[in-house]
């Protein structure tokens, strides 16, 4: 069986500030057009804003698969998201 990580609230967070490249919980804020505050709380209540994380993703083509479930071991998101890329493309042959 695959050791999966959850997707916490702390994880998500951590994982969509490395992938903008944003480094405090403010400028993630900002970016979702939350409060600062909104962020904190999402981690202390492990919750989030899902429609806003997604428009994010969205917007910025971020693999939804990699984002919400790390698989451990397997392939890393660069290799996957190349991979991604290759089957869309087979399959609109």
């Amino acid at each position: 069986m695959e050791n999966l990580k959850s997707h916490n609230a702390i994880s998500v967070i951590d994982r969509l500030k490395k992938l903008l490249k944003i480094k405090r919980d403010a400028q993630l804020a900002d970016v979702l057009g939350v409060r600062a505050n909104t962020i904190s709380t999402w981690k202390k209540r492990d919750t989030l804003d899902y429609d806003a994380i997604l428009s994010i993703c969205e917007l910025y083509e971020l693999d939804l698969t990699w984002f919400f479930l790390i698989r451990k071991n397997r392939v890393n998101f660069q290799q996957r998201h190349r991979l991604s890329a290759v089957m869309f493309s087979f399959n609109m042959l």
